[in-house]
């Protein structure tokens, strides 16, 4: 997971715009009111959905292929967590967490180029309250698409107020797909 974050860090810092924070020492999560709506693109009704209604969607946006629609989900200070799963990255935070929206979306698009495509996730389980939905799935595709890697267990878990994401955690478990060396996954996995 530590190249994971390094694949986050690094597009992002080429854009110029990584803002990386540790999280403790009264440092908050707190958004202003949803603005989604405000951009270009990004449909008026966001604001209304339930939390469960946000994530089909967003989800549906990415299966499709539709980046710009998905990335109307997400609260204008979004933030996502992103879990250290091949333990604590050395001289580096446990876990690292990416705001910005062009960041997250520099992230997400990374992510798909790992995975092979937009459509490869399958959800293995949604579960929702009034403000949160977790989501478990895996990115194994079959057949093989020739993407370098696999995801055989994942877990995300999305905060929403007002029907945008205001908090993401990622939760990924990043393999070499058969044949193939996955970047981001732990050397021999």
């Amino acid at each position: 997971m530590s190249n994971l974050r390094r694949l986050f860090s690094a597009r992002a810092a080429v854009a110029g715009a990584l803002a990386s924070l540790l999280v403790g020492g009264g440092t908050h999560l707190a958004t202003r009111p949803a603005q989604a709506a405000t951009r270009p693109g990004c449909s008026t009704d966001l604001t209304h959905r339930t939390a469960a209604q946000a994530i089909q969607q967003h989800l549906a946006a990415l299966q499709a292929g539709n980046l710009d629609a998905a990335m109307c989900d997400f609260d204008e200070n979004a933030v996502v967590l992103l879990a250290p799963l091949d333990g604590p990255s050395p001289g580096g935070p446990d876990a690292q967490v990416v705001t910005g929206l062009d960041n997250i979306r520099n992230g997400l698009a990374g992510v798909v180029s790992l995975l092979g495509g937009f459509n490869v996730p399958q959800i293995q389980t949604f579960r929702s309250t009034d403000g949160a939905v977790q989501i478990t799935f895996t990115a194994v595709p079959n057949p093989p698409n020739g993407a370098p890697c696999i995801v055989p267990d994942g877990s995300d878990t999305y905060v929403v107020e007002k029907g945008l994401i205001v908090v993401q955690t990622v939760h990924d478990t990043f393999r070499s797909a058969p044949g193939q060396t996955c970047p981001v996954s732990a050397p021999g996995s």
